[in-house]
């Protein structure tokens, strides 16, 4: 080479070239995907780098996106999911007492109970109070 010849060197990043954003993208969605499969985050996360051939840091960097993208999602759904979730629960109670298991139905009465809102203290303080009495007939 010349010294005098202006060629420009080219500059690498350590560690490889940057991923273009629709790459990382596809990489947060099928971690978007996989988070349904009932694993820990640390396992997700874990088998997320192994499966696209990422570090670590990178992996734990797409659990915070889909983190923000869940997020996002429950804000805006969170009515239609107020509704879906009560009749979960009460198809979860009919079943429930269908097979006998009176423990279970006892709990998701009482999460329906707080999801309704009648078994709140401050709310059933201000209700008035009806007290009956039966006396024998003279």
């Amino acid at each position: 080479m010349d010294e005098n010849t202006t060629e420009h060197k080219e500059v690498r990043r350590i560690g490889g070239p940057k991923n273009p954003k629709d790459i990382q993208e596809a990489r947060i969605m099928r971690l978007y995907r996989r988070q349904l499969e009932g694993l820990p985050a640390l396992q997700l996360v874990l088998d997320h780098a192994a499966k696209e051939q990422v570090g670590r840091a990178t992996a734990f960097r797409d659990w915070k996106a889909v983190q923000a993208l869940n997020r996002e999602d429950f804000d805006r759904e969170r009515d239609e999911m107020a509704s879906r979730i009560f009749s979960m629960r009460s198809r979860l109670f009919n079943s429930a007492v269908k097979r006998g298991q009176m423990q279970t139905a006892a709990n998701v009465l009482d999460s329906l109970a707080r999801m309704v809102g009648c078994d709140q203290p401050e709310e059933s303080s201000t209700l008035p109070e009806i007290h009956v009495k039966i006396e024998k007939p003279e």
